[in-house]
């Protein structure tokens, strides 16, 4: 629900308004597709995925396109920042009581 909001937030940010049910119906549709390995993170599949739903329910491609990377962006950054504090762990794994 946290994604959803986000991606709404996102949509807002860039001029437009999207609601609720229309979020909760465009945004599982692009997740799942963006984990076809197909591309790298599921660059330009998700956007293609964005632009081809929500024209479906009346929004304009260059919003579709300019929201979905505006996600793809945001979640490699959070990727990021994650990947970083994972990284910077400096305990050493525990031994196992079997060697």
């Amino acid at each position: 629900m946290l994604t959803v909001l986000a991606f709404m937030w996102l949509a807002a940010s860039l001029g437009f308004e999207l609601n609720l049910q229309d979020a909760m119906t465009i945004l599982p549709v692009i997740l799942l597709s963006a984990a076809i390995p197909l591309s790298i993170n599921g660059w330009g599949i998700r956007e293609s995925v964005s632009i081809l739903v929500m024209g479906h329910l009346g929004y304009g491609a260059d919003e579709a396109l300019a929201v979905s990377l505006l996600f793809g962006l945001s979640l490699l950054l959070v990727g990021f920042f994650g990947g970083l504090v994972w990284l910077s762990d400096t305990k050493k794994p525990a031994k196992s009581r079997n060697g």
